[in-house]
């Protein structure tokens, strides 16, 4: 049951780096968008 709770916490963190890689993707595009 640990381990099981373990791994959820991992795969929160990955989630939650996951957005904030998309976020930062995200308004580099809309910079660059803007740019042109």
């Amino acid at each position: 049951m640990k381990h099981l709770a373990t791994e959820w916490l991992l795969l929160k963190e990955l989630e939650e780096q996951l957005v904030r890689t998309l976020q930062k993707v995200f308004a580099v595009l809309l910079a660059a968008l803007l740019e042109e």
